[in-house]
């Protein structure tokens, strides 16, 4: 039988950063918190959060959710 895990994505902007520990505090298993920055690579993931390089802001919801799913899928932690 095969286990499956189920990763929890947070979305988040860096301005609510303040409640990311108390989120990540809550014991939900497998909790990365995805956030949009300026990078000099497509993603970097730093204690459980995801930071991904495009526009933090509203608009930038479908570009930030589509390069989260695309680091998810390289990151070996992931597999």
């Amino acid at each position: 039988m095969t286990t499956v895990k189920i990763l929890v994505l947070v979305v988040s902007h860096k301005q609510n950063e303040k409640y990311w520990d108390k989120i990540l505090g809550r014991g939900v298993e497998n909790t990365i918190i995805v956030c949009g920055a300026k990078l000099d690579t497509d993603y970097s993931l730093v204690n459980k959060v995801l930071y991904v390089n495009c526009n933090d802001g509203y608009g930038g919801l479908p570009e930030k959710m589509i390069y989260a799913y695309n680091a998810i899928l390289a990151i070996d932690e992931f597999q």
